[in-house]
């Protein structure tokens, strides 16, 4: 169990204020601010089943010193093969990476991500001059046994986007094929670079089980979007 401690100010490859490998960690009522690393700069996770709940997630990054340091490469928490890892009732603000800038997830078997509030995180690569999933990144793969869920999340100003186009300011996915175990439900989507994007992949999922159903108040729908999508051989972006 981590638990209610100030971690400020660290640095290094791989969580620079939390690195949990292969294990069951309570990370609890922490806050985690102004950290640098390449992936995770607030809390790496691999092959592990984290609990990460009730923190304040704030300003953590990776240098941009050109051609030494190029910023972060996945967001604040990055979460790598989870068996069934929970993020809940945390505040992730601020935070700058080029991939889910409060957020990269991928699940290996199961996993939930509810009741957070995602402000003003912002995706964004040096060398590419943008960056996709603002507020969260979530990958679900082939191994996943059950849905992976967002719910309940509140993502306001976040940025996702390049010189081309929008990338999801609130929220970007991959399916990787045949996955499609992923449901994005009673999320607040508002103010954003753009609300959701799904990333191109070879081949499209023919038949998704995905389901969304968030208020999108920002992007290229700013409307209320209840929807379930199948995936037909074409991104999906709103």
């Amino acid at each position: 169990t981590i638990e209610d401690n100030e971690i400020l100010n660290d640095f290094d490859g791989s969580g620079g204020g939390i690195y949990c490998l292969q294990s069951m960690p309570l990370i609890q009522g922490n806050r985690i601010a102004r950290n640098q690393a390449r992936f995770g700069p607030a809390i790496y996770a691999w092959a592990s089943t984290p609990l990460i709940v009730g923190n304040t997630i704030a300003s953590n990054s990776m240098y941009v010193l050109m051609p030494l340091f190029f910023g972060a490469v996945e967001g604040a928490i990055s979460i790598h093969l989870a068996d069934d890892a929970l993020v809940e009732g945390n505040r992730i603000v601020g935070n700058t990476a080029a991939t889910g800038a409060g957020l990269y997830f991928s699940a290996f078997r199961a996993g939930q991500v509810r009741n957070n509030l995602f402000v003003g995180n912002h995706a964004y690569d040096p060398t590419t001059f943008g960056g996709m999933g603002g507020g969260a990144y979530v990958m679900v793969t082939t191994n996943a046994t059950s849905s992976i869920q967002l719910v309940n999340n509140t993502l306001v100003s976040n940025v996702g986007s390049n010189l081309f186009q929008e990338m999801g300011g609130g929220i970007a996915f991959t399916l990787v094929p045949p996955a499609t175990n992923l449901v994005i439900a009673n999320n607040l989507i508002l103010s954003n670079s753009s609300g959701l994007y799904q990333t191109l992949t070879t081949p499209m999922p023919e038949a998704a089980r995905t389901s969304v159903r968030c208020l999108i108040l920002s992007g290229i729908l700013p409307a209320s979007l209840s929807i379930t999508m199948r995936v037909q051989g074409r991104r999906r972006s709103a």
